[in-house]
């Protein structure tokens, strides 16, 4: 879908039509990643050892045998990872002249000690770790004032949670070029929200209580509360419904769900000759009456382009809207992903989670069953018929360590001693 409904721009709306624009895609984008996210979860707790449903380790427990396992999951992304780490790429500039070699040599460094600052390997290998698991990794760029010294910005590369990260769902390219949007979600404090967002400090009180425009958002959105009516999930009783529940607020722990929205957006891009220069130059149309009045019969022509955009909102409050500040044409999130799923409408994407995940459980329950055969069968006695209590029930315990087995005090022949 364009950024552009009947030719006027998203982010020219007017708040509450933004805000209920911005809802509405948040909503479809929960809706079409919510199954993918609740996968990725399940892999990640194989990854960890978790590979017993709560039933299976009822019957463990009532058969006497313990839950088991044989990780081969954790040791094969292990074993990817290394391989990894063993085999980094680095670009690096290479002067096709013998002058560039100094620009090559500023461009390097300026990259290492951006690398340095930012930490972006040992960021990168987290994203890396994630796909390998689930089949998506995420990092992403940001720039923010440094509050020590404003004048300059302070550049962040971070890996994501994969839960944060909500894709388009008719995206269908690694390198996202063919999404509309893509949304970052995280839950936010009151310092971390005053320090990004130093215009909305008097008022943080009013945000983090929950209690901000709830008459106005709810003429907008239909809902009683204030909160976009999203599916209901109160039924999934997971560890993953925190993730998936549908809260702006937590005034128990002090934080707000703070969503970032990218998007596309269409715009006009002017281009005129320049008679002074003798060079084609792109112009801002707003200085178009003033350039037509310098420079008599000035042509130009106008070229539609498009631009990544920045929504950072909140339940009932548009926190930012413009440009995107990063001189990159894209998205400031960068995916790593590992194979696709092109059967259905949408793409999902998997690696070794999904790949191991039934043999992984195979081997459990075979090791499982081998070890206890090893303990109890094959323990078979030779015994006359009269050598227990009960012989059916000694058929029965022989077997169980944890039951007694009674048998009857045997009749000894004497020996030739006894009988001289």
């Amino acid at each position: 879908m364009s950024s552009s409904e009947f030719g006027k721009k998203i982010s020219k709306l007017a708040k509450p039509e933004l805000l209920k624009k911005l809802w509405k895609w948040h909503r479809e984008d929960r809706f079409a990643n919510q199954a993918w996210l609740k996968k990725a979860n399940h892999y990640y707790a194989m990854r960890a050892g978790d590979q017993w449903t709560e039933q299976e380790k009822y019957i463990l427990e009532k058969e006497g045998r313990p839950d088991m396992v044989f990780n081969i999951i954790n040791s094969t992304v292990e074993l990817i990872n290394g391989v990894n780490l063993q085999n980094p790429i680095s670009i690096y500039p290479s002067p096709a002249e013998e002058s560039d070699q100094f620009l090559c040599d500023i461009l390097r460094d300026t990259t290492d000690n951006i690398e340095e600052q930012t930490d972006s390997i040992t960021e990168e290998d987290e994203a890396f770790d994630d796909m390998v698991v689930t089949g998506r990794g995420y990092v992403t760029i940001d720039v923010a004032p440094d509050p020590e010294r404003p004048s300059e910005i302070i550049i962040t590369e971070t890996a994501l949670p994969v839960h944060e990260v909500l894709l388009d769902s008719n995206a269908r390219r690694n390198d996202l070029k063919d999404a509309s949007r893509i949304t970052h979600e995280k839950w936010i404090n009151v310092d971390d929200f005053i320090i990004a967002y130093p215009k909305f400090a008097n008022r943080v009180e009013e945000i983090f209580s929950g209690e901000a425009s709830v008459d106005a958002m709810s003429s907008i959105a239909g809902d009683e509360h204030g909160v976009y009516n999203y599916d209901d999930d109160s039924e999934d009783t997971s560890d993953y419904s925190q993730e998936l529940d549908t809260n702006y607020y937590d005034r128990t722990s002090r934080q707000v769900r703070l969503i970032k929205t990218e998007f596309w957006e269409s715009y006009e891009r002017y281009y005129g000759f320049n008679p002074f220069t003798g060079q084609v130059e792109e112009f801002d149309a707003a200085q178009l009456k003033q350039i037509q009045s310098k420079i008599p019969n000035f042509e130009y022509e106008k070229i539609w382009d498009k631009r990544v955009m920045w929504a950072h909102w909140i339940k009932d409050e548009i926190l930012y809207i413009g440009e995107s500040p990063i001189n990159y044409r894209g998205f400031s999130i960068v995916p790593c992903f590992g194979y696709k799923n092109k059967s259905g409408k949408s793409v999902t994407h998997f690696a070794i989670g999904k790949l191991m995940n039934d043999p992984q459980r195979e081997i459990n329950k075979r090791w499982s069953q081998a070890l206890n055969r090893l303990v109890n069968d094959g323990q078979g006695v030779m015994a006359t018929l009269d050598a227990f209590e009960d012989a059916v029930q000694a058929q029965n315990s022989w077997n169980d360590p944890r039951v007694i087995t009674w048998v009857c005090l045997l009749y000894t022949s004497p020996s030739p001693r006894d009988l001289s």
